[in-house]
């Protein structure tokens, strides 16, 4: 077996990365459709890198990744397991345990010291934050897991699992690492052939936005362990006195797909699922379609028209054998819970989707589903003309995945200032969320040349004052510092839609928003704390003891279990 070793000397924070981890690379390792190492091509590797990161966060296209996991916890799309100890298999998570390992840490690993050694800084930085955010959200699903002994090939064919504290304080150093490779960055920098991310016409510019992204994903990683780390009000208030964090749409970290359908394919994924010759294939969940289009009374909210595309005009028209419970009675416990939760569908306005563990079967129904719109997804502005979806509408495809959109900033600095007392006065930055989400919202159909009719947009951006009128007179009439919090995370909730990542999380760290729509099994069981390990893992690795609960928790994760809705 011929093997490959790279001697090379390498210093500072610049080579952290591949310090970690990377030692050397074993061909019996090589995924044949990736690129190997003695090609030596930083631009291949990158690439490799972005689309693995895209498959484990979105979609393969065949398999989902944990964005989708995310929304369907937390309702954005319905999940069909009456028992949460039933929704998924070890084995529902060997895609995106590939993705991460043999896609992106393996790309990674291999790309870095070929960066390194051809100067591109831009290329170094990149890929450490890539890697961070895929080793931190392996953290948040999973638990503890390997990542010191990782990849490391036949060395290690065992890897031991690093605890979730340890992997985090590594991700916060790769961060680091990468922020010191963009302030690198010259004029004379070679660009990466391709950025998925940042379409900056100059290398400055686009160091400037990938920094960004690193110092505000460590804002999000700090929140995200305020329960258990005392030390994080100083460091949030760091970054927020350093001021380069995403506060417009330019800056926004954002996955970006095109509008080819084949050679490849590089359409939306939800836009992949949702318009199809036989029509939409899976189901939006009617919780959060019922908190975007009904929580503050009918039509008030203004996205809807941008997140949802309705193909019929009224469900009751559905057929029973398609719909059967609109002629069941809600269960007890939906019409004993206060606030009252919607049951069958969220609006008789031809929002066709499904309640939370409703496992019934699938009908020949595609045409009748509720869509994904033009925002995220790519798909169609709902102009009420409500006909079937098609292969080729709105946007094409050409959506995102809204990984950190400029909104999402602003809730977690609300977040933040009212549970830590950092900078910045949390009402302000609720208003501050709702107006960016609006605005990312509202301009998204124009970026992509996606169909919006023109008068309907205008009254969407009327509607926002009379919107955020709504929220700011319940948040001053929250009595306590826990409703205030609610009120945002329901706020940073609807704005979430396309991120079933941070929907997931925030729902774990706050139990809010209060209220979810329950399973429709009133004995599902404890709410699902962390995913199983994948079959990829405990089958091959004899140290793994697979969990055999909902309710492990990750490291960050110290609430009680009574505060979900399950």
């Amino acid at each position: 077996m011929k093997k490959h070793y790279y001697i090379i000397i390498l210093t500072g924070l610049g080579a952290l990365c591949y310090l970690q981890a990377c030692k050397k690379f074993d061909n019996a390792l090589i995924d044949p459709n990736s690129p190997a190492p003695e090609s030596a091509d930083v631009d291949l590797y990158l690439n490799a890198a972005q689309i693995s990161f895209k498959n484990f966060y979105g979609s393969t296209g065949v398999e989902p990744g944990l964005s989708e996991n995310g929304e369907e916890l937390t309702r954005m799309e319905y999940m069909a397991s009456r028992r949460y100890i039933d929704l998924y298999t070890p084995e529902s998570f060997n895609t995106v345990w590939n993705e991460a390992y043999r896609g992106v840490f393996q790309q990674v690993n291999t790309l870095i010291p070929l960066a390194l050694t051809k100067n591109r800084p831009l290329h170094v930085g990149m890929a450490c934050v890539l890697k961070a955010y895929t080793a931190a959200t392996l953290v948040d699903f999973f638990g503890d897991v390997p990542y010191s002994e990782a990849n490391l090939g036949l060395e290690n064919t065992n890897p031991k699992a690093d605890q979730g504290r340890a992997i985090y304080d590594n991700v916060f150093n790769l961060l680091d690492s990468a922020i010191n490779n963009f302030n690198k960055v010259t004029s004379s920098t070679p660009l990466p052939i391709n950025d998925l991310f940042y379409s900056n016409a100059t290398v400055t510019d686009k160091a400037s936005s990938w920094r960004r992204a690193a110092k505000t994903l460590k804002l999000k990683l700090l929140l995200q362990t305020r329960l258990v780390d005392n030390t994080v009000k100083e460091k949030i208030n760091a970054l927020i006195t350093d001021g380069e964090l995403i506060s417009t749409d330019a800056q926004a970290f954002t996955f970006k797909f095109g509008t080819k359908a084949i050679n490849p394919n590089s359409r939306s994924d939800k836009f992949n699922t949702y318009y199809t010759s036989s029509g939409a294939n899976d189901y939006i969940g009617n919780y959060f379609v019922y908190t975007v289009f009904s929580d503050k009374g009918d039509n008030v909210d203004p996205r809807w028209r941008f997140y949802f595309y309705r193909q019929i005009g009224n469900v009751t028209l559905v057929p029973v054998s398609s719909l059967s419970c609109q002629n069941e009675t809600a269960p007890p416990h939906y019409l004993n819970a206060v606030p009252a939760v919607p049951f069958c569908y969220a609006n008789v306005a031809g929002f066709y989707g499904r309640d939370h563990g409703d496992d019934q079967g699938i009908p020949p129904d595609g045409f009748q589903r509720l869509a994904w719109g033009v925002y995220p997804a790519g798909g169609k502005f709902d102009n009420s003309e409500r006909v079937k979806v098609g292969v080729n509408d709105g946007g094409q495809g050409a959506g995102v995945l809204p990984i950190w959109q400029p909104a999402f900033t602003d809730f977690a600095r609300a977040e933040a200032a009212l549970t830590l007392g950092t900078d910045g006065d949390a009402k302000l930055l609720l208003k501050s969320g709702i107006e960016k989400s609006m605005a990312t919202v509202f301009g998204f159909g124009a970026t992509i040349n996606a169909p919006v009719d023109a008068t309907r947009l205008q009254a969407a951006k009327d509607a926002v004052l009379p919107y955020l009128n709504i929220v700011l007179a319940r948040y001053d009439a929250a009595s306590t510092n826990a409703d205030k919090l609610d009120i945002i995370m329901k706020e940073y909730y609807v704005a979430l839609w396309g991120n079933g990542i941070e929907s997931y999380n925030n729902y774990r760290r706050t139990g809010m928003p209060r209220g979810m729509q329950p399973n429709r099994n009133p004995a599902a069981g404890a709410f699902m704390r962390s995913m199983p390990y994948p079959g990829a893992y405990t089958n091959r690795n004899s140290d793994v003891v697979q969990k055999t609960t909902t309710n492990v928790k990750v490291f960050w994760d110290n609430n009680p279990d009574n505060i979900y809705v399950n």
